[in-house]
């Protein structure tokens, strides 16, 4: 059996919060999906308000508080919540999981949601354009419509690293 990390979230779930929180989920669809039918942030995410009222408290993802209604805590505190499937509002216990950082980009990238302009398509290619050292990084921006920084930031692999993790000369 794995060890759950408690995490203190969980202490302010009270009976009244939890039922505040189901009360935000629809009912089973006809393949038994729930979908989030509580305020979104703005990338498009579920998210519930936890705590006293306004400015006290805060708001936290709702896939991740329905994963620690149902697991009670974390596997570990550096943990997240990961989607199985792209569909940003879908909350239900079989659609997400406990994962690492690396794992949740993975799959943000399968899914398409990784929150930049570029695709991983236009990555490579940048990369080629800054291996063969012909445009400057201020250029292959221009090309692309990002600021000159991402191309740093994918140069230097701090974005987009995902990318290239399993090359063997990575």
């Amino acid at each position: 059996m794995t060890a759950i990390w408690f995490d203190p979230v969980v202490e302010q779930l009270d009976e009244k919060a939890r039922r505040r929180f189901w009360s935000k989920v629809s009912p089973p669809d006809a393949n038994g999906c729930r979908f989030w039918t509580g305020s979104l942030s703005t990338g498009g995410y579920g998210q519930f308000w936890l705590g006293p009222r306004w400015p006290v408290g805060q708001f936290y993802p709702a896939h991740r508080m329905m994963l620690l209604i149902a697991t009670e805590g974390a596997p570990a505190p550096d943990m997240l919540a990961c989607h199985r499937c792209p569909a940003r509002r879908r909350d239900c216990v079989w659609h997400v999981r406990w994962g690492t950082v690396r794992e949740n980009r993975r799959d943000r990238l399968r899914d398409g949601t990784y929150g930049w302009k570029l695709t991983p398509e236009q990555v490579c290619e940048i990369v080629a354009h800054l291996c063969e050292r012909k445009l400057s990084r201020k250029e292959i921006a221009a090309r692309y419509g990002v600021h000159r920084s991402r191309i740093g930031h994918i140069a230097q692999g701090r974005a987009w690293g995902i990318l290239f993790e399993d090359r063997p000369d990575a």
